[in-house]
């Protein structure tokens, strides 16, 4: 039986309270291992509002509200990078638009472990 290597580990943050315990984990996972870390960050598609029968003209905003929140998402990113870095040298990070962590998941092709957030007791 060969021994258990885990060469890349992707962690899904959300920038919420959770976050911290889960960079915790990951740290501890990648340094043991000497893993490759991904950072990812979700974006949520927004419904186009066009689907409701509104003009880009009525709703200017959007695309500047849009892009926005990418700058802040990546430079939330740079900074949990930055702060793994001397841990985990190869960490790396990006966004990601679509669904939660449930849907990586359900599309991996390799075994995957999902590590809860812990509960406040």
């Amino acid at each position: 039986m060969g021994t258990l290597a885990m060469k890349i580990i992707v962690a899904a943050v959300d920038f919420s309270n959770a976050t911290p315990g889960v960079l915790l984990n990951v740290r501890k996972l990648a340094k043991a291992f000497g893993s490759q870390l991904h950072l990812i960050h979700i974006l949520e598609p927004q419904v186009p509002y066009t689907a409701y029968g509104f003009t880009p003209d009525e709703f200017p905003a959007v695309p500047f509200y849009d892009d926005e929140i990418r700058i802040r998402a990546t430079r939330r990113l740079d900074e949990l990078k930055g702060e793994l870095a001397a841990d985990v040298p190869d960490v790396v990070a990006s966004l990601l638009l679509g669904s939660v962590a449930e849907g990586m998941v359900r599309k991996a092709v390799v075994p995957t472990l999902i590590v809860p957030a812990p509960r406040k007791e």
